[in-house]
């Protein structure tokens, strides 16, 4: 027991009389370390529940590619246009709203015609398992012709009336062709 003591003691005395040599300037930058891995902690914590909420999502969907704000993922979408790629580029403040940038990818050697499509955004509520669409708002977007492959496209899409609080999901979804200029003409006359 007396040895157990003494043990602790020697531990105790030893690291006050190493912390009392320990340079002021080393221990100001270990604190800025730990607080600067605690930060990338949190948002490395947060980005996985975004990841895992827009995992779960798109694997349930019927209907529509599901994009969540901070997941930095890209979802993709089968529909009538092909093979489509979502990825949330960013979302900010504009005036009287917010604005989602959206970056829409299809891989392959055709272009794209212009289409029109929904988008709907709220709040999800529950968890993963039982969750709610809560405050939900929808518009529609129109996307510009791509006419070269592979296509990318970058939409800006204002949501009046909106808070950055407001944007927990969103739903892209009912896309379809706006005009047929994509059509191939016929050469067989």
């Amino acid at each position: 027991m007396k040895t157990c003591y003494q043990s602790g003691l020697f531990i105790l005395v030893t690291t006050l009389m190493v912390s009392g040599c320990t340079p002021q300037a080393e221990v100001s930058s270990v604190h800025q370390d730990v607080q600067t891995l605690s930060h990338e902690m949190r948002t490395l914590q947060t980005e996985t529940r975004d990841v895992a909420w827009q995992n779960a999502l798109n694997a349930r969907s019927t209907e529509g590619a599901w994009l969540i704000p901070g997941a930095n993922t890209p979802a993709r979408l089968t529909s009538q246009l092909g093979l489509l790629t979502f990825t949330l580029s960013r979302v900010g403040p504009t005036g009287n709203g917010v604005t989602v940038y959206i970056h829409i990818h299809r891989d392959g050697d055709k272009g794209l015609p212009a289409f029109n499509g929904n988008l709907v955004w709220g709040k999800l509520s529950g968890t993963l398992e039982h969750y709610q669409q809560v405050n939900t708002h929808s518009l529609q977007f129109q996307a510009p012709a791509a006419l070269s492959a592979p296509v990318d496209i970058d939409l800006a899409i204002h949501l009046p009336d909106t808070q950055l609080s407001d944007v927990g999901f969103i739903r892209i979804h009912g896309l379809s062709p706006s005009d047929t200029s994509m059509d191939t003409p016929d050469t067989t006359q």
